[in-house]
């Protein structure tokens, strides 16, 4: 099995669109640089064969390249010890960890002198792999988890009989975590009727030394085995997997996100009541600094600053309260954006100034929202609350995800024209709506490719090629009533949205999610009276009131015993719950409205 066999099997789209001596080139060139990432610090020219989007997939193959080459490696070794002997195919087709260990429980089951000849003993080895392949793939949709923990474990992780399928993927990594600190232990429940019906499907394929054992025979020697292990094993490199592939994703998107330009740009922090201005040139120049002790007069100061220095934008951090009625105050200034900036991690860059720290702070976003490649690539990935994404893996996987990444987002910068590997005919570099130049090419109604690239309260701001960033308003993510934007997008999602409305003259993209003609479609939030009715619903099964029901049996005799035994006493309950018949009355009365 080599690079371009598992790059095959595990992306095939991209093997089949790019030329094969370009990834015989890559592979050569990742195990001497031991992956990516060094390929991409010496920008290797051999990368350009490759789309920009896909690059990272790479990555993700040799992944599993160096897994395989580490098992292959162990299965040689575990065969010269045993003795046995598989056909030399078998072994080299094979292209994850678990088909070598399901070659290794062949071997005994398939001796060579059972068979004829090679070609024969080499198909019925390979059947059984293929077997133990199609076993594990329906036992990933029916196998029954059971998670047990001497100690009190989480809602989500105190699985019993939970069919597999339907854990959160999330969990699996948490899941292994503990597992692995023998914090947990893990009992799964096959289907072993449909596991014996499988192999009974495969029975005439595995060829005559096979097929003298039994069913039970061969489900305990090829596949009770390492079923278990198997699942654990899949399950946690495919989560992990994506688990690193979206933080990547997400570093990737603060890295990209579209500079502000024009020769100045004028900054401001607000700390409480006081406001800090900063005026930046283009190439980084501070030319004006303020601290405004008095926030009712920032307008005042702004409308002589933009008049003196012309600023292309307004930079604030995207924790700014005050954006509505800065947006209301620009609007008389023709050709000025309010661009909001990610603030996490501002302190650290902002140390490296002299002035106070709220200047620094000023200042800093500022030249971050100038130069966010540099800026952001400079700062500790962890300071920029990445972490806040609870990614389960080691401390050193996450720095190399996110140092490839910076290097990756570096070089789609830098690249230039891309050969096309079928016919060599020069491409321009890729970009995101490649028939919108400018601002004034947008229309109404259109529909765009996009990347998430921030979230505030009022909504997401949309990356779309141009270097005026557009935005999707809170009440156009979704025709359901949202208090956040992150109940619906993510930062570094790709979103396909519709343009709503452009405005060139202000720099103003408006654009929705919501299907065409539901624009102005927006369930409302609930109300308190509808709260109170859903309670009331929920109490027809929790807290109906038992004192009314009647009983068949005896509930006569026991009410006129009662009664004679206390004639004034009255049935009690709670006050605050509520009857079958009140709470229907409850929501009739609602509806009613």
């Amino acid at each position: 099995m080599d690079f371009a066999e598992l790059l095959k099997r595990i992306n095939s789209d991209l093997y089949d669109h790019t030329d094969k001596q370009a990834i015989a080139k890559v592979s050569r060139f990742l195990e001497k640089s031991k992956g990516l990432t060094g390929l991409l610090k010496s920008e290797n020219p051999v990368l350009n064969a490759f789309p920009q989007d896909k690059i990272s997939d790479l990555s993700i193959v040799f992944f599993h390249f160096t897994r395989w080459k580490d098992a292959y490696r162990n299965t040689k070794r575990n065969l010269a010890v045993s003795q046995k002997v598989l056909p030399d195919k078998s072994v080299q087709n094979a292209a994850f960890p678990h088909e070598l260990r399901a070659l290794e429980r062949t071997a005994p089951m398939c001796p060579r002198a059972g068979y004829p000849d090679v070609s024969s003993w080499q198909q019925s080895v390979d059947a059984h792999v293929t077997l133990f392949n199609d076993v594990l793939n329906s036992a990933l949709q029916t196998t029954l988890v059971t998670v047990k923990s001497d100690n009190p474990l989480p809602e989500e992780l105190a699985l019993q009989d939970e069919i597999i399928i339907n854990i959160i993927p999330k969990f699996w990594l948490n899941i292994m975590g503990r597992l692995k600190d023998n914090k947990i232990s893990i009992k799964f429940k096959f289907d072993e009727d449909l596991i014996k019906t499988k192999i009974k499907t495969h029975l005439p394929m595995l060829g005559l030394a096979a097929q003298k054992r039994s069913i039970d025979d061969i489900m305990d020697e090829l596949i009770l085995p390492d079923l278990e292990n198997t699942i654990l094993d899949v399950f946690y490199i495919e989560q992990k997997t994506n688990a690193l592939s979206q933080l990547a994703q997400v570093y990737e998107a603060l890295l990209l996100t579209a500079p502000v330009r024009g020769k100045s740009i004028i900054s401001i922090y607000n700390d409480n009541d006081n406001i800090s201005l900063a005026v930046i040139l283009k190439g980084g120049k501070i030319i004006y600094t303020e601290d405004i002790t008095d926030a009712s007069s920032i307008e005042v100061h702004l409308d002589s600053l933009i008049k003196e220095h012309e600023p292309s934008a307004i930079v604030i951090p995207d924790t700014y309260e005050n954006i509505d009625q800065l947006n209301q105050f620009i609007e008389k200034f023709e050709s000025i954006t309010v661009k909001q900036i990610y603030s996490q991690g501002i302190e650290e860059s902002s140390s490296r100034f002299s002035f106070s720290n709220n200047i620094n702070i000023a200042v800093s976003i500022g030249i971050r929202a100038m130069y966010p490649l540099r800026e952001f690539s400079q700062i500790n990935p962890q300071s920029l609350g990445l972490e806040e994404l609870n990614i389960e893996a080691t401390p050193e996987e996450i720095d190399d995800i996110l140092l490839e990444t910076k290097f990756l987002a570096q070089y789609k910068i830098k690249r230039g024209p891309v050969l096309n590997s079928k016919n060599g005919v020069p491409l321009k570099k890729r970009r995101l709506n490649p028939n919108v130049k400018t601002i004034r090419d947008l229309q109404p109604g259109m529909i765009l490719d996009g990347i998430i690239t921030n979230l505030t309260k009022f909504g997401a701001f949309v990356n779309i090629g141009l270097t005026t960033e557009a935005m999707i308003h809170v009440s156009q993510l979704s025709t359901d009533f949202i208090e956040e934007p992150s109940q619906i997008v993510t930062r570094g999602q790709i979103v396909k949205p519709r343009v709503l409305e452009v405005i060139p003259d202000k720099g103003r993209i408006a654009l929705t999610l919501k299907p065409e003609g539901m624009d102005n479609v927006r369930v409302p939030s609930e109300s308190k009276e509808l709260r109170n009715a859903k309670a009331g619903a929920a109490s027809l099964f929790r807290d109906v009131d038992t004192s009314n029901i009647e009983h068949s049996q005896g509930s006569s005799e026991q009410r006129t015993l009662d009664s004679s035994n206390n004639g004034n006493s009255q049935t009690s309950r709670d006050p605050a719950k509520k009857s079958r018949n009140e709470a229907l009355a409850d929501l009739d009365a609602l509806f009613k409205k």
